[in-house]
């Protein structure tokens, strides 16, 4: 299982933007690209959101997938980019030992 960590630094005023818009293309990224789901979280730190994504392997990550996205998704996607100023993938990581219940 590979984990993916990502830190997004959103616009002033575009959180609702964001928020919304992340959700719909995680889910289009779960059903075009095989993720196994990801959780978006607030911080402490101003405008600023961390999310971490699971996939079954690195090969999975790094594919286009198998299926296209609707044009709903890819609007989606661009509204998702616009709301941010900065984004990163902190760490890719490999599950060592699982306690999540």
């Amino acid at each position: 299982m590979l984990v993916a960590l990502y830190e997004f630094k959103i616009k002033e005023d575009m959180k609702a933007q964001f928020e919304e818009n992340w959700a719909l293309f995680t889910e289009a990224i779960y059903r075009c690209r095989g993720s196994v789901g990801s959780r978006l979280h607030t911080t402490k730190t101003t405008n600023t959101y961390v999310a971490y994504a699971q996939w079954p392997d690195e090969d999975t990550y790094f594919s286009d997938g198998d299926e296209p996205y609707t044009e709903a998704e890819l609007i989606a996607r661009e509204l998702m980019r616009v709301s941010v100023e900065e984004s990163k993938v902190l760490h890719l990581m490999e599950v060592l030992d699982d306690r999540l219940r």
